[in-house]
């Protein structure tokens, strides 16, 4: 399994968008300079606009994005435990969100978790998606050390043209602390809706 790195120096993206504050970065990749990633460093709601990014990432319409060319990643605050997601719509409307994660130091019982929220340009959601993690005894359920969420969502060509940005959300429940599965379910779902301030959208989750 390769762990990504970043260059010491980056392109610093801070800005305030929307009236939502957002702080990420967008570095070339260390083992592969062609792909670009952008670091997700706020926990709770960090908001990329694709108009912000570089072409051809710069609609939420492409099929370009993907973890060996362009994705979205973040690294659980004090733990070696990391995530990435990346975002494609073809033409037909058809989107994919897919997460990953894996780590060192995960335990029994942990749970890495995640939520992505398309916006319009006003901050308003569009869809929702969620996707979590859990560790069973060494490994993920699927016996391997890094786990994989594909989710989908399916609009008319013209719905796509409404969304502006990307927000996103990351969590870890420790074993000790863990809810149980309608829980995490529902304590990811209420960060989501203070961000959004109550508005509710369609959503996926898995």
């Amino acid at each position: 399994m390769r762990f990504f790195a970043w260059f010491a120096v980056a392109l610093p993206v801070l800005l305030a968008a929307m009236g939502t504050a957002s702080a990420f970065m967008i570095y070339p990749d260390r083992d592969n300079p062609d792909a670009l990633i952008v670091l997700i460093e706020q926990t709770y709601g960090d908001l990329v606009e694709f108009r912000m990014l570089p072409k051809p990432y710069d609609t939420v319409v492409q099929t370009a994005q993907g973890p060996d060319t362009f994705s979205f990643r973040w690294k659980y605050a004090r733990e070696p435990q990391h995530g990435m997601a990346f975002l494609t719509v073809d033409e037909d409307g058809l989107g994919v969100v897919e997460f990953q994660f894996w780590g060192e130091g995960l335990k029994d019982g942990d749970t890495l978790a995640a939520a992505a929220v398309l916006v319009d340009k006003d901050a308003k959601p569009l869809h929702a998606f969620y996707a979590k993690a859990d560790f069973v005894g060494m490994s993920f359920p699927d016996g391997r050390d890094r786990h994989q969420v594909r989710l989908f969502a399916e609009h008319e060509p013209d719905w796509w043209s409404r969304v502006d940005g990307i927000a996103f959300f990351y969590m870890k429940y420790f074993a000790q602390q863990r809810p149980d599965e309608a829980g995490v379910w529902e304590s990811m779902e209420r960060a989501v809706l203070f961000f959004t301030k109550g508005a509710a959208s369609p959503s996926e989750r898995g």
